[in-house]
């Protein structure tokens, strides 16, 4: 095992990296606009009918479950390709020639990790000072309380988050689009479930920690009350009506110190696991176990199973519809190009889920047909997901760019391809709208239809990543269609019931996030 001067001199250099890209910047501007949401009481800290005085402890208290409840989400993916940028540039390939360990190497990665989401917690902690000014003037600045929450809740927190990223790139099946999907699920249930469950042990986040010394408060001023605490993010709302609370932060025991900095050593242990995973580097690995690599013979196989093939062969319609639509227009030809990459490496299984969820969208009570179809547009995250960034992926970009009118024909052609998947999927239920002259539904399904693609180009073309549209995709669709949120309900499914207009308002993000992505492509074609 190197020792931990060796680790620092091995992480430093991706630190360095991270924190000269453009996107570091970006993100530490984000911490300090999530700052002023707390001045602004877009984010409130509450215990139902009270609030706590704005004093030091306040103050980092709110701060740092901001940063273990929101930074925590969107942390992961800002981390979360370290190991995959070692891969793509060769690096990771040069290190696995070295005498470099396994466990060292992930170890070190965990550092960086750590130190990228430590100095997000250090920018909120800045932060804290300036509302401290802005908001407490009159009230004497207490260092001790106004750090101690994000020492003890947020770094910790941000130590768990930096050894999932890494765990979840040594995971093969999760180190793709699928793990960042997973993630937000992970990363609710872990973040609910021990709050809920009264495990504290479990609470990476720290929040029990919070609710357990407010209502301890709350109980000192009115005995035998039994409150809990609400924490959110929202529109502003004024809060002079909740009674003032007096509250000096938590009251940190020897025990409860040891149990935060306990999750800094599990964070370690999961890392050190994730080693047994771990392929290092090798092109063929299936992932962990004695037994890492393939038969050639099995790689062609599965390469020849792929969804893109399987139709042309398998499906005389499609085959049908390529040779006339290619031979008859040069956009069909490339519109068809655009799907087959879509569907590169998918396998025939992916169809057969696809399908079915067409047929129970088409055929079950209606009830059931908008759950099938909220499913059937979460079913090609991945498709959509990489649309706008293969060219940066693949280092396509020299080639594609410099063909005539890429701009007019690829471009466009590749967001018609990401359409049709959408129209495609959940036709079935659109076949139910029109046949019951629900016009609404069938309106919200259209813009919800010439969305998703926008919304896939414009973020692959701004962020060269997957990750922002699998992450932010994943968040929107659980929150809104899976939800019955009809406010961010861009499917359709529930659309009759909606209150405002959903149509307009799609179709208008529709066309700005396109108008977007056209920006960024040719941007890139100048470059």
């Amino acid at each position: 095992m190197m020792s931990p001067g060796q680790l620092v001199r091995l992480a430093w250099p991706d630190v360095l990296e991270r924190v000269r890209r453009s996107g570091y910047l970006l993100t530490l501007a984000t911490t300090l606009w999530l700052g002023s949401l707390v001045y602004t009481n877009n984010i409130q800290l509450r215990m139902q009918h009270f609030r706590g005085e704005v004093n030091s402890a306040w103050l980092g208290t709110v701060m740092a479950l901001t940063a273990a409840s929101f930074v925590s989400l969107a942390g992961f993916y800002i981390v979360k390709n370290s190991i995959e940028r070692d891969r793509q540039t060769g690096v990771g390939q040069i290190l696995a020639a070295t005498p470099i360990s396994t466990r060292a190497y992930l170890l070190a990665k965990w550092l960086s990790n750590f130190a990228v989401l430590a100095s997000i917690v250090l920018t909120l902690a800045v932060s804290a000072l300036g509302l401290h000014v802005l908001q407490a003037e009159a009230i004497r600045l207490d260092l001790v309380a106004l750090l101690s929450p994000l020492a003890l809740l947020a770094l910790p927190a941000m130590a768990v988050v930096a050894a999932f990223a890494v765990l979840f790139e040594s995971v093969r099946p999760l180190s793709g689009g699928a793990g960042n999907a997973a993630y937000f699920f992970v990363w609710g249930a872990s973040l609910v479930v021990p709050v809920i469950a009264k495990i504290p042990w479990l609470d990476w986040s720290g929040i029990s920690f919070v609710e357990r010394s407010l209502a301890a408060a709350v109980a000192a001023r009115e005995p035998g009350t039994t409150l809990t605490m609400s924490f959110s993010a929202g529109p502003a709302r004024d809060l002079s009506h909740l009674a003032p609370l007096h509250w000096t932060g938590i009251d940190w025991t020897m025990a409860d110190v040891a149990m935060r900095v306990a999750l800094v050593g599990v964070s370690v242990l999961v890392v050190l696991g994730a080693a047994v995973w771990f392929d290092r580097f090798d092109a063929q690995s299936t992932g962990g176990g004695a037994n890492r690599t393939r038969a050639p013979q099995a790689t062609a196989r599965t390469s020849r199973r792929s969804a893109g093939r399987w139709l042309a062969h398998a499906v005389p319609l499609w085959s049908w519809l390529e040779r006339v639509v290619s031979t008859r227009s040069r956009f069909g030809a490339m519109v068809f190009a655009e799907l087959r990459l879509a569907f590169c490496g998918l396998s025939a299984w992916w169809m057969l889920v696809a399908a079915a969820l067409w047929i129970v969208s088409l055929t079950t009570p209606m009830e059931v047909a908008r759950y099938a179809h909220v499913a059937a547009w979460a079913w090609p995250l991945l498709m959509w997901s990489k649309m706008g960034m293969r060219e940066t992926l693949y280092r396509t970009g020299p080639l594609v760019f410099s063909c005539p009118r890429s701009l007019q024909r690829q471009f466009t052609a590749l967001w018609v391809s990401g359409a049709l998947i959408a129209v495609v999927t959940g036709s079935g239920i659109a076949v139910r709208f029109a046949l019951a002259g629900d016009q609404v539904s069938l309106g919200a399904w259209l813009s919800g239809a010439l969305f998703i693609p926008s919304l896939a180009l414009a973020l692959g073309v701004w962020t060269g990543s997957a990750r922002a549209f699998e992450a932010i995709y994943t968040a929107w669709w659980y929150l809104g269609p899976a939800n019955r949120v009809v406010a961010l309900d861009y499917s359709g499914a529930w659309a009759a019931s909606a209150q405002g207009p959903s149509v307009p308002v799609y179709a208008a993000l529709a066309v700005l996030l396109m108008a977007a992505a056209v920006v960024g492509r040719r941007k890139m074609i100048r470059q």
